[in-house]
């Protein structure tokens, strides 16, 4: 199967008639061209390590506490008193 894709990758054609030719997936595809080109099978987490950045936390301030207010319903509607 891989000398049959690599044949017709060398004869230059694209993945999607190798793929109809084959039976086979455009990422299998391209998997077996990375293999042959000494391309070794990295994951997205091994890919992405070098361009992620690392987290930084920043500190937490601490807030002013508010004085604190009684809150009361009434007809006119929620009031906060001192």
């Amino acid at each position: 199967m891989r000398a049959a894709t690599l044949e017709r990758l060398s004869s230059g054609k694209s993945y999607r008639n190798i793929g109809a030719e084959l039976w086979l997936s455009p990422q299998t595809i391209s998997g077996i061209k990375k293999a042959i080109d000494d391309k070794p099978y990295k994951d997205y987490r091994e890919r992405s390590k070098g361009k992620r950045k690392k987290k930084t936390y920043s500190i937490v301030k601490t807030r002013k506490s508010k004085p604190k207010r009684v809150f009361r319903r009434t007809k006119y509607g929620p009031l906060y008193m001192p």
